[in-house]
């Protein structure tokens, strides 16, 4: 008997053609919206081939605008534009920048962003001890409103503390705005309820609306900011939880930076929670939008990034950063998984006389990413870029030096994901103290580095660097 006598044998043909058919236009999709021609090339021999495998992994990590929130958003931002528009103090705060600089005040005007600031304090804040005491003095300060904003924010004794403060401010009445992201959060309700009965509000970040029809669990919000009462921004590397105070003893010690502005810079960061919390929450907090400022000597440009945004700012702002550099470029950064427009930057830089020197971990929380990033750091050390493994504990930060004027320090990896997918937010700080602060912070590092050579990842053997190969192709969904 023929298989196509047994019954059911029409139905499964019927279902095997259609789901071709539907890879077939997935295929055709991936070559108009894929962002370089090799991605387009994977997903669409993908595709074709293993289309049961692929198609579901396609529509979770395939696309790379935030469809639902773009569809939605001219409607939407409307309110919010609204808002900004009516605060005419707003572009008083910008000053022009001068030289290769004004390319990354484009970068956020093109945005719908605030440029640089000028008089801005600045404190650098390193690791968790120290930036934690420092947030919780500034909270104790707020008189108006606190921001509070984490992609990742745990139920444990930093996070009780924190939550403790927070429900103690809302109850004296200042207004508490606390917002996490639900892929990299997980809160019990009891949790939120006691937060929201002392009058806190609550706010999930979500890639879609419940009547959306999307499905892109791939997007992350991947900030972490703290803002209070419009006058002190916190931003950086840290989320909130003990592994960030070095006390998970699977990881170890926590190597991290943020950084505390005090100034205009906050009004800027204002902006990107101001369209974060009105896409949850479909309301217009209630913020300070003037002010007056100890002056500080830093012109800081605080530049939001995420996947709505029409360009890809966060590609954008690193790839400027490191195209002006003329003496050295230092880096630290825990997944070095870069686009190719990135990593051909920097060789280009190393290859004009800079300095480019890139610290990574020594182990990692992520070991695919770790093992990926080994055939990234391969092909640096043989364009010439030096590699140094921090060996102190688990290296987390995300820092940029240029030259000896700039210094940027934010929340984006140097992967895919970040310059892609993420919503991230960065600071871009023009000063000699923070300039020379993030300088010495840095030179620790590397005292606390083992500088790699090609043999040390060449010698690996077969396996392993076949496997970081292979783990390469997957940088876009790691």
């Amino acid at each position: 008997m023929s298989i196509l006598q047994y019954p059911g044998s029409y139905l499964l043909s019927a279902i095997v053609i259609l789901v071709y058919i539907f890879a077939l236009f997935l295929a055709s999709y991936a070559i108009w919206r894929a962002r370089t021609p090799q991605g387009a090339v994977a997903w669409i021999v993908g595709l074709l081939s293993l289309p049961f495998i692929v198609i579901p992994l396609y529509l979770i990590f395939g696309r790379n605008r935030f469809f639902g929130y773009v569809r939605d958003r001219k409607e939407m931002d409307a309110e919010t534009e609204k808002e900004l528009k009516e605060q005419d103090s707003l572009p008083d705060l910008e000053v022009p920048p001068e030289g290769k600089l004004r390319e990354l005040a484009s970068i956020a005007q093109c945005c719908g962003q605030i440029g640089f600031t000028s008089s801005n304090k600045t404190q650098l804040l390193i690791d968790g001890q120290e930036t934690f005491q420092s947030m919780r003095e500034a909270l104790e300060s707020a008189q108006l409103y606190i921001v509070f904003q984490f992609y990742i924010f745990r139920d444990d004794d930093i996070g009780q503390a924190m939550a403790a403060l927070l429900k103690k401010k809302a109850l004296a009445g200042v207004k508490v705005y606390f917002l996490f992201d639900a892929i990299g959060t997980r809160l019990k309700r009891k949790f939120l309820d006691s937060l929201v009965h002392c009058g806190v509000e609550v706010g999930i970040f979500r890639s879609t609306k419940p009547w959306s029809t999307h499905f892109q669990i791939n997007f992350r919000n991947h900030r972490k900011l703290i803002i209070v009462d419009g006058q002190i921004a916190f931003l950086g590397g840290l989320n909130v939880g003990d592994d960030y105070l070095g006390k998970w003893e699977a990881i170890g010690p926590w190597r991290d930076t943020h950084v505390r502005l005090e100034g205009p810079a906050a009004i800027a960061a204002q902006v990107s929670f101001l369209r974060d919390w009105y896409w949850i929450t479909e309301r217009v907090p209630d913020f300070n939008w003037t002010g007056s400022y100890p002056r500080g000597e830093a012109d800081t440009l605080v530049l939001h990034s995420g996947p709505a945004e029409k360009r890809d700012s966060c590609l954008l702002l690193h790839t400027a950063l490191i195209n002006m550099a003329v003496e050295r470029i230092w880096i630290a950064n825990p997944y070095f998984v870069p686009p190719e427009t990135l990593s051909r930057a920097l060789e280009l830089a190393q290859l004009r006389g800079v300095d480019v020197r890139i610290i990574v971990p020594s182990y990692s929380d992520n070991k695919w990413i770790f093992s990926a990033s080994k055939t990234y750091q391969e092909s640096a050390l043989k364009s010439g870029i030096k590699i140094y493994e921090y060996t102190a504990g688990f290296l987390h930060q995300k820092v940029l030096l240029i030259d000896r004027s700039v210094a940027c320090v934010g929340s984006a990896n140097l992967d895919e994901r970040s310059m892609f997918l993420n919503f991230e937010i960065s600071s871009v700080m023009l000063g000699k103290e923070i300039v020379s602060d993030v300088e010495r912070m840095l030179e620790h590092d590397f005292e606390n580095s083992k500088k790699l050579e090609l043999h040390d990842l060449t010698s690996r053997s077969f396996l392993k660097r076949f496997t970081s190969r292979a783990l390469s192709l997957l940088s876009p969904i790691l």
